[in-house]
Formats: C-alpha cells, sequence, structure tokens
C-alpha cells in the first residue's frame, strides 16, 4: 500500500457525492459538503462531527471536510489537527486546479 498517494479523490456513482481518502496511517474516509453563503459555527461543526473536521473557503464556495469513518484512534491524537490540516491544504489545490481547466 506504501505505492497509493496520501490522499485519493473519488465520487459515488451518480457524482453527487464527493470524499477523500486517507491511504495512511490512520487510514480515514472524509466527505465534501460545498455551500454557497452559509458558513456553520465551528462549535456546531464540532458537536455534528467530533472526529475531526476542516473547512476551507475557495472561490466564494464554503466547504466543509469532516472525517465521516476513523478506521482507528492514532497512537498520538494531535496527529488528527495535524492531518485535517494537510487534507485541506490539498483538497484547496485539487479545486483550484479543476478551476484552470
Amino acid at each position: 500500500m506504501s505505492n497509493l498517494p496520501k490522499f485519493i479523490l473519488s465520487f459515488d456513482r451518480d457524482k453527487q457525492c464527493e470524499y477523500i481518502i486517507h491511504t495512511q496511517e490512520p487510514p480515514f474516509i472524509a466527505q465534501v459538503f460545498p455551500e454557497n453563503g452559509h458558513v456553520q459555527p465551528v462549535n456546531m461543526i464540532a458537536k455534528k462531527y467530533p472526529i475531526g473536521t476542516r473547512t476551507n473557503r475557495i472561490n466564494g464556495t464554503y466547504y466543509l471536510i469532516p472525517v465521516i469513518k476513523l478506521f482507528y484512534m492514532p497512537k498520538d491524537p494531535n496527529q488528527l489537527p495535524k492531518l485535517m490540516s494537510r487534507m485541506g491544504n490539498w483538497y484547496y489545490s485539487v479545486i483550484k486546479e479543476r478551476n484552470q481547466k
């Protein structure tokens, strides 16, 4: 599995839902929720998605990216916030590239 990229972007069959799969330690699946004009307070996001969430505002669209499946907790709990940040940065680059096409 070491040949896999760190993050993989996936869609459901109807392309209605977008997912980010983290392939390294700890493995998890996050779902992307794009919203226009609606920003959720951080405390509400934390209650709804307690594992971890990243938010990004890109070109006027607010992206909420919560972890919906964590396969197991990492030994170091401080690892998750760092991964959320890396995932958000990675997804930002994906959107930027997508908009350039």
